[in-house]
């Protein structure tokens, strides 16, 4: 009788091992034999597949591995972000930048419109030059569309051979032929100047000598610079706008739709705004401020940068100043571009507008930009002196 108890427990416990697997009451982990192949189990979120493994089965993990981060050599901080251009912050390389997009992205708005510009041409002007003024000159009528549309405006546009030509014509667009051609004979070589002006009928017209021997890349701001100065004279521009609004704007404009798109990395910009700041020249008019004349040491100056911007608050018409001795051209056109990143073209546009109808263009200023001119020269010098005085 013993011995048939024993022989019934072998019997029952060999029974039992062969119904359950080896492993079932071994959790998996990595490495630990497996029973099938492809069989999965999830422990504690951890997913195992059985594997094959040389010539075993194998449980394998199949959690991605967690990458740890690397340590930051040097202690850096992660990247800043960046922030908007304001009037507070006018950072030196950006808002040039910013300037240019809002044009662009107004441009990119506009449509072409049909010129109605009506020419002039010299005899000896270059053909390849003629055409490429007439299409700076559509850019910049596309442009200001929406803001200026004369019914017909005047070109005269010739060469420096083209002097007998300007004497012979009779037409009364020439009715200044003489000192045309005085300033041709003055300086042969240097036949690249140009202006606009209102006759008294109200025409408008812009001239432009142009040197046979070619244009270069600063020349591509010149007719759309001409043109806005005609669309100031539509805004009462010469009559109420300071020295610094009436060039430093024409520049900005001609520069940002002219010279911008020929050479998209800016050096050629910023060469010919370093190039007018050599026409800052206050010894040519009686009151010397500053005894070397040079643009950069007026502006490092102790409040260099607010006295410059004042001292082209007088008006264009101004008989004992000249615009471009007193740096119009390179301050006004850092101001031009400082208003048109922070607050857009569209808003100085409005604020020409205003000009007409407010007393004084500092009233129209500060109901544009909610700030005085004096407040807004204060935020621009240090700008006015990152790119003018370094």
């Amino acid at each position: 009788m013993p011995k048939v108890k024993i022989l019934f427990f072998i019997i029952l416990f060999g029974f039992s091992a062969s119904i359950a697997p080896a492993n079932s009451a071994v959790a998996p982990k990595t490495g630990s034999i497996c029973v099938k192949k492809g069989e999965s189990r999830v422990i504690k979120g951890v997913k195992f597949i059985c594997t094959k493994s040389g010539n075993q089965l194998k449980w394998k993990s199949s959690q991605p591995k967690t990458k740890t981060p690397k340590p930051n050599p040097g202690g850096k901080q992660p990247a800043q972000p960046i922030l908007p251009i304001t009037f507070d912050n006018l950072d030196q390389n950006r808002t040039s930048v910013e300037a240019k997009r809002k044009v662009n992205e107004l441009f990119l708005k506009t449509t072409s419109v049909e010129s109605t510009a009506i020419y002039y041409v010299g005899p000896n002007v270059r053909e390849d030059i003629l055409i490429e003024e007439k299409r700076l000159l559509q850019i910049g009528e596309r442009f200001f569309y929406q803001y200026f549309k004369p019914k017909k405006f005047h070109v005269l546009l010739f060469s420096e051979k083209d002097v007998d030509w300007l004497e012979a014509n009779q037409e009364p667009k020439f009715r200044n032929r003489s000192s045309l051609k005085q300033s041709i004979q003055d300086a042969p070589a240097w036949c690249n100047w140009a202006a606009a002006t209102r006759h008294d009928n109200g025409e408008l017209l812009f001239y432009m000598c142009l040197q046979t021997t070619g244009r270069g890349i600063a020349d591509k701001q010149t007719s759309i610079h001409e043109y806005f100065h005609l669309l100031q004279f539509e805004y009462n521009g010469l009559e109420k706008m300071p020295c610094w609004i009436l060039e430093g704007t024409a520049t900005f404009f001609g520069v940002a739709l002219g010279i911008g798109p020929a050479d998209p990395t800016g050096v050629s910009a910023d060469k010919f705004l370093r190039d007018l700041a050599y026409n800052y020249n206050p010894q040519s008019v009686k009151e010397i401020k500053y005894p070397n004349s040079t643009m950069r040491d007026a502006l490092l100056a102790e409040n260099g940068p607010i006295s410059v911007m004042k001292e082209l608050e007088f008006p264009t018409a101004s008989s004992t100043k000249n615009c471009a001795a007193w740096g119009a051209y390179t301050a006004g056109w850092l101001a031009t571009e400082v208003l048109v990143a922070v607050a857009g073209v569209e808003t100085f546009m409005d604020f020409l507008k205003l000009t007409e109808t407010e007393t004084t263009w500092k009233i129209a200023f500060e109901k544009t930009y909610n700030m005085s001119v004096d407040t807004f020269y204060q935020k621009l010098s240090p700008y006015l002196r990152s790119r003018l005085a370094n």
